[in-house]
């Protein structure tokens, strides 16, 4: 398995093409990639399957022939929508503030 951490990041688009090249040909030999990028449109070019993360937590494993850009932009931000609500739900009346250890 080989990682690929923002590989095309800060280089022109000749040379994003032999890197593509080389993944291709590593991919064709049956090695596994990950491919970690946050470039979408890079992403939905190269890749079988896209695993998105969002707020620090996996939210969707897609598939080439399942997968939109709405769809995964969608999935991308779900997880900081759903901590942004749960950061503003009002507190139940007897709800009591979580108890911390004692600082004697």
């Amino acid at each position: 398995m080989l990682l690929f951490d923002e590989p095309t990041r800060g280089i022109n688009v000749g040379a994003k093409f032999n890197i593509y090249g080389l993944m291709g040909a590593l991919a064709r030999e049956g090695r596994a990639l990950v491919v970690v990028s946050s470039d979408l449109r890079e992403l939905m070019l190269i890749c079988d399957r896209i695993g998105v993360m969002s707020a620090g937590r996996m939210t969707g494993l897609f598939e080439r022939a399942t997968w939109t850009q709405d769809a995964l932009l969608a999935t991308a931000f779900a997880g900081y929508a759903k901590r942004e609500a749960m950061l503003h739900e009002p507190l139940e009346p007897d709800a009591k503030a979580p108890e911390t250890g004692s600082m004697e």
